[in-house]
């Protein structure tokens, strides 16, 4: 491990998949030290951020893939958890392989495995500058104000923004597992509702709901670290 002078109060991994593997690289630091991985499986890569964050119980965690567009603040229940079951982190962030039957349940017509989520199946999990929506095939959105499946006015593609009720929709993203769009966050803070239906990673409410309070103080507090690691 090699050591440098950090003042900012987070633990602060960065990594990207090793080209054609399931592998991954990058660092980790903070609490006054940096260290490098090579080659490491995800399980390992969260067992070195989880020794970081034991070694700093009073740091956040902040994680960037390589080619996010911005860092993501996890819960802070989410880096408690890493500091004291990790098998349980690592299985609330891994997809491990799975089967998908296609047709008649005797016969295996078709088998799709599913690794790690990643990119925008990640993104969406962690709160930031956008919160992400569930698109379904048909083109409906998860309406954030009431929980329904709610019809677009208009047809999504990568290019395009809509309307949708007071907020605009940003362009369609594809994650390896599902479709979202996503909106502003001080947009959906700007509607001024008491609760919003926003079941994401980030919201460790269970029936996924979260009040206006709730999420402005996630929000600002995502702003804050955003500037420290910004700073550092």
């Amino acid at each position: 491990m090699r050591c440098c002078v950090s003042t900012t109060e987070v633990v602060t991994l960065i990594y990207e998949r090793d080209h054609g593997t399931e592998t991954f690289s990058g660092s980790i630091s903070g609490n006054g030290a940096w260290c490098k991985f090579t080659q490491m499986s995800f399980a390992d890569m969260m067992g070195l951020t989880s020794n970081a964050l034991c070694a700093a119980p009073s740091h956040r965690l902040i994680i960037k893939r390589v080619e996010a567009p911005y860092p993501m603040t996890l819960p802070e229940g989410f880096e408690n958890l890493l500091r004291t079951d990790l098998r349980k982190a690592i299985e609330t962030l891994y997809v491990g392989p799975q089967t998908v039957v296609i047709g008649a349940p005797r016969r295996l017509r078709k088998t799709r495995a599913v690794g790690l989520r990643v990119g925008h199946d990640t993104l969406a999990d962690a709160i930031g500058d956008e919160v992400y929506l569930r698109v379904s095939t048909d083109w409906k959105i998860e309406d954030p104000l009431t929980g329904r499946w709610v019809p677009t006015s208009g047809f999504l593609d990568d290019h395009s923004q809509h309307k949708f009720g007071g907020l605009t929709l940003l362009p369609l993203k594809r994650g390896l597992q599902k479709l979202w769009t996503s909106v502003w966050t001080e947009d959906i803070l700007g509607l001024n509702a008491a609760r919003y239906y926003l079941p994401r990673g980030w919201n460790l409410n269970a029936d996924g709901w979260i009040t206006h309070n709730g999420l402005k103080s996630l929000y600002e507090q995502f702003k804050k670290e955003k500037a420290n690691v910004q700073r550092s």
